[in-house]
């Protein structure tokens, strides 16, 4: 430490520390009114203080849990898609509801976290969603470490309960999806009440496109004309519609992007409801738009209230559709990795469990007919 005298008869401290970021040798300093052993004790502490924390600032930045999220979610939100980053944002919010807004990242342990998440499974939330939100923190605390703010990830302590399949829960995956048989019967009957309601044959054809092609309903709804080759008999696959956004967007994943080849019958269906937007003068951007992009919600509602008059029990939705079309090539023989790319799947957990129940159907229906045909002969009764 060395002492300077100012043009204003008070007394200038200055001491050296090494920058952590340049490894220069710089310099700090205070401004005292004496020159006496008291004041050189003082401006020691002072100085001290303002090196620890020029020094430390590069490695104990103070930020609380919020303030990690959103930045780190700013950095995120650059490579995904819009209606991506909402639903991420949704989840997010439920976490950080729960955490006050000034606890600082530094004191967020391992018990606290496990409390959190322990807190999830005692209000209802799925695992599946629990394990979202986890998924979605430690990305943030992975970039924490990777900014100094905390020497490690805490998360990783954190254990939630393994899923174990119930058969209550195996049946809820038979139930994800129409088998051809209850396909027919819920087709027939919408076939038969179609003409009595000027929006139904939309909707209908909507159906058999869906089950027919294994698309996403948001893909559906953004479908263009300019997408359908009659000629090649595909359909290019380049977009789909965000319910959430309510705008036009790149397919869900890279794997989505894909042309897949189609049947006449599905051809004829898209025909016949170009033929209907000229009549009804609603020919515009999308096929089966209104002009507008085909809403879901109401979709659904359409189809929840034509699957009680046509005597099914099962919750049907739209995606009901792109599982019965993954059931359908099941039946067919198609090969895993070509359902997958049909359907644009990346991972093939969803089309291992439907092929694993319709696999399982059919060897159960090939051991009744076995049985039938080599069925012992009674013997005959007196």
């Amino acid at each position: 430490m060395w002492i300077e005298e100012t043009k204003t008869g008070k007394y200038k401290y200055f001491e050296r520390y090494k920058d952590p970021y340049s490894e220069k040798w710089k310099k700090v300093s205070v401004t005292l009114d004496k020159k006496s052993p008291q004041a050189k004790r003082q401006a020691i502490v002072l100085l001290q203080e303002k090196i620890d924390e020029k020094v430390n600032s590069k490695n104990t930045e103070q930020i609380t849990f919020h303030e990690l999220v959103r930045d780190f979610e700013k950095i995120h939100a650059r490579g995904i898609k819009e209606s991506t980053r909402i639903n991420r944002q949704l989840n997010l919010n439920t976490i950080l509801s729960m955490i006050p807004k000034d606890y600082l990242i530094q004191n967020i342990d391992r018990r606290f976290l496990q409390k959190l998440f322990d807190q999830l499974i005692d209000k209802g939330y799925s695992l599946g969603t629990i394990r979202q939100i986890k998924s979605y923190v430690n990305q943030s605390l992975k970039y924490a470490v990777r900014m100094g703010y905390i020497p490690g990830n805490e998360l990783q302590y954190v254990e939630l309960p393994k899923q174990i399949k119930t058969d209550d829960e195996v049946e809820k995956t038979k139930s994800k999806y129409l088998d051809r048989e209850e396909y027919l019967q819920f087709i027939a009957y919408l076939d038969r009440e179609a003409p009595k309601n000027k929006h139904r044959p939309r909707y209908v054809r909507a159906i058999k496109v869906l089950y027919l092609t294994g698309m996403r309903f948001g893909e559906l709804a953004a479908l263009e004309l300019n997408s359908v080759d009659f000629d090649n008999k595909t359909i290019a696959i380049r977009q789909s519609f965000s319910t959430i956004s309510n705008k036009v967007t790149s397919p869900k994943t890279k794997k989505s992007i894909r042309t897949i080849t189609v049947s006449d019958s599905t051809l004829e269906i898209i025909k016949e409801q170009v033929e209907e937007n000229i009549i009804r003068g609603t020919n515009g951007q999308f096929i089966f738009g209104n002009p507008e992009p085909m809403k879901l919600k109401t979709f659904n509602r359409f189809l929840d209230k034509s699957r009680k008059s046509a005597g099914l029990d099962k919750q049907i939705t739209s995606h009901f559709f792109r599982h019965s079309h993954i059931s359908l090539l099941v039946e067919l023989g198609t090969p895993i990795p070509l359902i997958m790319d049909r359907v644009g799947h990346s991972d093939s957990k969803v089309t291992m469990e439907i092929y694993s129940h319709v696999t399982k159907r059919m060897n159960d229906d090939l051991i009744d007919k076995l049985n039938d045909i080599f069925a012992p002969s009674m013997p005959p009764s007196d």
